[in-house]
């Protein structure tokens, strides 16, 4: 059965109930890209934070990230990354906004080292926040 989509008004083998699905389909689709061209642009700025020390095995670190450039709003979307890793054994390296540590000049992040046995390398935070 070819798709009611891609089928055309009129066109042998098209149900009723299939055109309706796809005017349905359509009607779906054209709401959701109108709504998207309409939303507003996603703004956003950078903080990026070195850890001084290796996070060592089973720690957790507090790391206070300041923007480039001060945000407008303290609610944000805030998209954590790292540059280089500190490769564990048995565990990994995560991180996380700190609870209520939002502000419009930054963020507290916290580095969690769950690995049992940490190489010791440094680590780069970048936090990317969006409005």
């Amino acid at each position: 059965m070819t798709d009611p989509l891609i089928q055309v008004a009129g066109s042998p083998g098209a149900s009723s109930a299939e055109m309706t699905q796809a005017m349905q389909r359509l009607g779906a689709a054209e709401t959701a890209l109108t709504g998207m061209a309409n939303a507003p642009y996603m703004r956003g700025t950078r903080g990026k934070v070195t850890v001084a020390a290796a996070v060592a095995s089973l720690a957790t670190v507090d790391l206070a990230v300041t923007f480039d450039v001060p945000l407008p709003v303290s609610t944000y979307n805030a998209v954590i990354g790292f540059e280089g890793s500190d490769t564990g054994i048995l565990g990994s390296l995560t991180a996380m906004v700190k609870a209520g540590s939002k502000t419009t000049t930054g963020c507290t992040v916290t580095v969690k080292n769950s690995a049992l046995l940490s190489l010791g390398l440094n680590v780069v935070v970048t936090v990317v926040a969006l409005y």
